[in-house]
């Protein structure tokens, strides 16, 4: 396990902590990123200018697609909405 080294400041009257951010784990040997372009083509308008889906919308982009219903899966680096919009899109082009 990492230990992390925080710091904490006094700041005009109250206390800033800075905690640094964890390493990412390395890639399992069945993790990969998910081009746009492997998607349906009905999910690529919800991501517009992008080349790749992240590492955790990789992850979680099979069980969107599997599901009977819109699924919400959101972190710290992208919209919400993308994988809601393009779960919504597929029921609209069904």
């Amino acid at each position: 396990m990492e230990v992390l080294s925080a710091s904490m400041y006094l700041v005009q009257g109250f206390e800033e902590i800075h905690v640094p951010a964890l390493k990412p784990k390395p890639f399992a040997k069945d993790e990969r990123i998910v081009k746009i372009k492997e998607l349906p083509s009905w999910m690529h308008p919800a991501f517009e200018g992008m080349d790749a889906l992240n590492r955790i919308q990789s992850r979680v982009q099979l069980q969107s697609l599997a599901v009977g219903s819109s699924t919400l899966h959101c972190d710290a680096q992208t919209c919400c909405r993308q994988l809601l919009l393009a779960t919504e899109s597929k029921w609209r082009h069904m």
